[in-house]
């Protein structure tokens, strides 16, 4: 669909307040959101515009990320990275890739997909960044601003954490080391982690 204007900014977006929290971050919310209800989406990162961006249905790509919706909810794509959250300042920390919104669900997502190699060490290494981009993007972006303007978002959506590595490296939550990230995120700021390629909406 194409991007909303003004006044037709969809409700999920306008109960939490994102366009006026984050107005000074970069492209306006309104400009970059897009949305969709149908039953499947693959979000990737695209390398030639520089973000996140979606196609309908699944693509089978191993380097997407599919946001399945069998109830055909509203899905907004927010592109963050080099989009939404693009000034040099508030970039610094880090930025996830993209955040995916319903009435009732905010599930932040950064993608890996471009790692080639699956050793412990580099999966941790990644890993650890990504979190760290995750974490501040909602911690010292999004929800402060959010805040700012009398909204506490945890009290309206659930926020959920998502990092996608390319599918053919068998990343999953199933290992030790990875468990081990997911029980240490849960119990430091209380909100889930998930080593997955999709999400059922």
């Amino acid at each position: 669909m194409p991007n909303q204007t003004n006044n037709n900014i969809p409700i999920e977006v306008k109960r939490l307040r994102l366009c006026s929290s984050l107005q000074d971050c970069g492209g306006t919310v309104e400009a970059c959101l897009k949305e969709s209800d149908a039953k499947s989406m693959s979000i990737y990162d695209n390398e030639a515009l520089g973000y996140t961006d979606w196609k309908g249905g699944d693509s089978g790509l191993p380097d997407t990320f599919i946001a399945n919706n069998s109830d055909n909810k509203k899905l907004i794509l927010l592109p963050l990275d080099n989009r939404i959250i693009s000034g040099p300042k508030v970039k610094h920390g880090g930025v996830a890739d993209c955040a995916v919104l319903t009435m009732d669900n905010m599930s932040f997502v950064e993608f890996k997909t471009n790692v080639r190699s699956n050793t412990d060490w580099n999966i941790s290494k990644k890993t650890e960044d990504a979190i760290n981009q995750l974490w501040h993007t909602f911690n010292e972006i999004i929800f402060p601003r959010c805040s700012a303007k009398g909204i506490d978002i945890t009290k309206m959506v659930d926020i959920e954490f998502y990092i996608v590595f390319n599918k053919e490296l068998d990343v999953t939550s199933s290992s030790a080391s990875r468990l081990n990230y997911q029980m240490e995120f849960k119990n430091d700021h209380d909100f889930p982690l998930y080593f997955v390629n999709e999400k059922n909406f």
